[in-house]
C-alpha cells in the first residue's frame, strides 16, 4: 500500500471519530440521521488530503525538495479547498435552522456532515504537509501510471484552451443547462416523504357522545363484521381507545392486498359499508 493510499484511510477513519467525538460535545444524538451524515461524508472528508497529497507528488515530479514541494503543493491549493469545503458547509447549514419534524430529521445529518467536512480541511491543511516531510522521498513520485497521467493532462489542457478560446459557447451552454434544471425542477414533484403503498387502509368510528363502553363495543363488533367480510383482508388488527372524556373511538388498521385511504371520522349509531 503506498504512502497516499495509506493516507487516505488514516484521514478518513481520524476524521470520522473526531466528528464523533466533536458531535458528542454539542449534544448530537447519535441516530440513524448522524450515522447517515457519516455515511454522505465518506466520500467528501478524504477530499482535501487527496488533492493535497496529489500537489505535493507533481512538485516531487517537477525536481522540488521535500519540503518545498510539501509547502507549495499546499499553499498554491489553500483557496481552492476552503472554498470546496465552504461551499458544502453553507449549503447544509441553513438545514438545521428549519423547526419541526423536517428540522428534527436533518439538524443531526446536517450538523455531523458539516462537522466532518471541516475537520478534514483542517487535517488537510496541517497534518498532510507535516506527514509529507517526513514520510516522502523525491523517488516516491515515480509512480508505473505516469504513462496514463501525462495523455490525460495533454487532454485537459487542450479542452482548457477551447474554453477560453470560445468563451461564448461555454457560457451559453452553462446557462442553457441552468435553464433546463429550472425547468425539469418545476415539473418534478415535491414533498417531504414519497408516497408509500403500505396495502392497508384506516377504518376510524367515532361512537356518539356519551355512548357507554357496552354500547361502544357492540358497535365495535358490528363494524368488525363488516371488515371481516371482506375477502380482500389480510391481517386486520382492531383498537379501542377514548378520544374524550365522553366518547370511545374504535380504529381499525387492515392490511390488504391494495392500497386504500383512510376513512374520515364519522358519527354513527351502527357501522356503515365502505367502498373504494
Amino acid at each position: 500500500m503506498s504512502f497516499v493510499e495509506r493516507s487516505r484511510l488514516a484521514m478518513s477513519t481520524s476524521e470520522r471519530r473526531w466528528a464523533i467525538i466533536f458531535c458528542g460535545s454539542i449534544r448530537t444524538e447519535t441516530s440513524r440521521m448522524s450515522l447517515g451524515g457519516l455515511a454522505i461524508a465518506i466520500g467528501l472528508i478524504i477530499d482535501d488530503a487527496v488533492v493535497i497529497i496529489e500537489n505535493i507528488y507533481r512538485h516531487l515530479g517537477m525536481g522540488e525538495s521535500v519540503e518545498e514541494a510539501s509547502e507549495k503543493g499546499t499553499r498554491e491549493l489553500l483557496g481552492p479547498v476552503i472554498g470546496s469545503t465552504a461551499t458544502t458547509v453553507v449549503v447544509f447549514s441553513p438545514l438545521t435552522l428549519l423547526s419541526g419534524v423536517v428540522g428534527e430529521f436533518f439538524r443531526a445529518l446536517c450538523l455531523t456532515l458539516a462537522v466532518s467536512v471541516i475537520l478534514s480541511l483542517v487535517f488537510a491543511l496541517t497534518l498532510i504537509p507535516l506527514l509529507s516531510e517526513q514520510l516522502l522521498s523525491r523517488e516516491l513520485h515515480r509512480e508505473a501510471s505516469a504513462h496514463f497521467i501525462a495523455p490525460v493532462t495533454r487532454a485537459y489542457e487542450r479542452l482548457v484552451r477551447w474554453s477560453l478560446r470560445f468563451r461564448v459557447v461555454v457560457l451559453a451552454g452553462a446557462v442553457a443547462s441552468l435553464g433546463l434544471a429550472y425547468f425539469l425542477y418545476t415539473r418534478v414533484e415535491q414533498g417531504f416523504l414519497p408516497e408509500m403503498d403500505e396495502g392497508g387502509f384506516v377504518l376510524d368510528t367515532i361512537a356518539p357522545p356519551g355512548s357507554s363502553l357496552p354500547e361502544t363495543n357492540l358497535l365495535n363488533q358490528k363494524a368488525e363484521a363488516v371488515v371481516l367480510a371482506d375477502k380482500e383482508k389480510s391481517s386486520p388488527s382492531s383498537n379501542r381507545a377514548p378520544s374524550a372524556p365522553t366518547t370511545s373511538t374504535p380504529s381499525w388498521t387492515i392490511s390488504g392486498k391494495r392500497s386504500l385511504p383512510r376513512f374520515p371520522a364519522s358519527t354513527s349509531n351502527s357501522p356503515r359499508s365502505f367502498r373504494t
